[in-house]
């Protein structure tokens, strides 16, 4: 628009200057008469043609310096006219000249100054302003509205079906991308739920107890058997503090050390079991979490003390008689015994001897079925012949303390061991004869009940109180000691008994009757 108003400026300055050209030709003098009188817009100057200034409608030509040189009078006099655009050093203004020769041979200059241009432009741009303000309200009312309709589609796309929109083709490589995405997005999620469902059921069907504390020390997961231990729910553990479970100080004291990153161990006593307690910590950037552990250790711990009684047990019973054989071989080695006593000693050696090796034996019976890694091949056992062997083995014993002994029953067979078989049904029946009364009977039975193959021991004797039920298969636990003693028991046999029968997978059970007899059932798989 400035090129444009400057242009338009310079042809009115020329168009001005031919104009005023031809009115001084007709009547220099009377015109420039007349000029003095009229205000005009344009700077008009007379040069004469050795440059002096004749006329100026401006400035007093007197004061003005000579124009011989200014490019456009110069031009002037050599082709007839003459522009220039130049800093006016008279008006202090950027001025646009326009000089052309009269018919006197004077320079007629007309001049223009270019701020002229700018108050034209300053002038129009209140409108410029309005023009501008109402473009831009509609190209924003347009645009919004069209940016709406582009928007209407996406806005109401179903990204969970993408490939059911009805919108414009552009869209239709997004919504491609967008449903493969669901594919993977679903598959992805099926997997999770999947490894998500599988993690639970493991833990929840594990045998130890597992809790899992956060770092605020909040409960994040429990299996069943952590809350059957702790006795509490699941709904009512999780995303609750530790001290639901306990809020003992041992148990406090041992959870704390484990948020101070302290790998902590406890023996934890809950429902008449034993567990081992390990709590780990795990550390990572964004939190502190543990793992707490419960283990059952109950058989180990009883295994453990059982092994240590064991030990002192037969540390015990093996120096009894050991002692005996000792005392008498010295009295005998020593000539203090009477020459006609030297035979009972030797008897007496003799049976303390009978003793320890029985018991010797029972150990090494008892020792071979406590392992549990043993590999032995059972074969089928026919009851009756076995049971017959040892009523044999027995009768010397039982006829020497007036005891009859009998069998009845059916031949059954089992599967298993015949010597550790044989070993049982001896025990039950050698105890049977030393607590029996005079005259008494031992009768051994063998019969089908419940799909079970049964052996039952049955005697006269002096029988057991109920009290002690529960502790007669322990190792060396006597019902009467002293009789225990004089009849020459190793407080083996049961213990035998018991585990025999587990390492045939069989259960042993006891009746019993005070001063009536006593029976011991043997209950095999078919």
């Amino acid at each position: 628009m400035y090129s444009l108003f400057y242009d338009q400026m310079k042809n009115e300055i020329r168009t001005e200057t031919l104009y005023i050209a031809t009115a001084l030709n007709i009547d220099e003098d009377s015109y420039l008469s007349k000029l003095n009188d009229v205000t005009s817009i344009n700077r008009i100057t007379i040069i004469d043609t050795d440059g002096a200034v004749l006329f100026d409608t401006d400035y007093d030509k007197d004061k003005m310096e000579n124009h011989l040189y200014r490019p456009e009078v110069k031009n002037a006099l050599e082709t007839g006219k003459g522009e220039a655009t130049r800093y006016s050093t008279t008006i202090n203004q950027q001025t646009f000249y326009y000089a052309m020769q009269l018919d006197n041979g004077h320079i007629l200059r007309v001049a223009s100054i270019t701020s002229s241009v700018i108050t034209a432009l300053i002038s129009g741009i209140p409108f410029l302003v309005i023009l501008l303000a109402f473009l831009m309200f509609v190209t924003l009312y347009v645009s919004h509205r069209q940016a709406n309709n582009l928007l209407a589609p996406i806005n109401s796309l179903n990204l969970d079906n993408p490939l059911a929109n009805e919108t414009y083709d552009d869209l239709s490589p997004l919504l491609l991308r967008i449903d493969e995405q669901n594919r993977t997005n679903l598959e992805q999620m099926r997997l999770l739920d999947e490894q998500h469902h599988e993690f639970d059921s493991i833990i929840d069907n594990m045998q130890e107890g597992l809790v899992v504390v956060g770092k605020n020390a909040n409960i994040l997961t429990i299996n069943k058997s952590a809350c059957s231990i702790f006795n509490i729910k699941k709904e009512d553990a999780i995303n609750k503090s530790y001290l639901v479970l306990d809020r003992s100080d041992e148990f406090i004291k041992t959870i704390d050390n484990a948020l101070k990153d302290q790998v902590s161990e406890l023996n934890y006593f809950a429902n008449s079991r034993i567990y081992q307690m390990i709590i780990n910590p795990i550390l990572n950037d964004t939190s502190n979490a543990l793992i707490i552990i419960l283990i059952d250790i109950t058989e180990k711990y009883e295994r453990e003390n059982l092994r240590r009684e064991f030990t002192a047990n037969v540390s015990h019973e093996l120096k009894t008689p050991l002692t005996s054989i000792i005392g008498y071989a010295e009295i005998i080695e020593n000539g203090i015994a009477k020459k006609e006593d030297v035979p009972k000693f030797v008897n007496q050696i003799n049976t303390e001897a009978q003793s320890l090796l029985n018991m010797i034996d029972d150990i090494i019976m008892l020792s071979y079925l406590d392992e549990d890694d043993k590999e032995i091949t059972k074969e089928v056992i026919s009851l009756k012949p076995l049971c017959i062997e040892v009523i044999q083995s027995l009768q010397l014993k039982a006829q020497k303390n007036n005891i009859s002994l009998s069998l009845i029953g059916d031949d059954l067979k089992v599967l298993g061991v015949r010597n550790i078989l044989y070993e049982m049904i001896y025990n039950l029946c050698d105890n049977a004869i030393k607590y029996n009364k005079p005259q008494g009977e031992v009768t051994i039975s063998i019969f089908n009940k419940d799909g079970k193959v049964v052996v039952e021991v049955k005697d006269t004797g002096i029988g057991i109180a109920k009290d002690h039920y529960q502790r007669i298969f322990e190792r060396f636990y006597r019902v009467d000691k002293s009789h225990s003693r004089s009849t020459g028991g190793t407080g083996l046999g049961l213990a035998i008994v018991k585990n025999g029968a587990r390492f045939h997978k069989a259960t042993v059970g006891i009746e019993s009757i005070e001063d009536k007899g006593t029976t011991f059932t043997i209950k095999f798989p078919r």
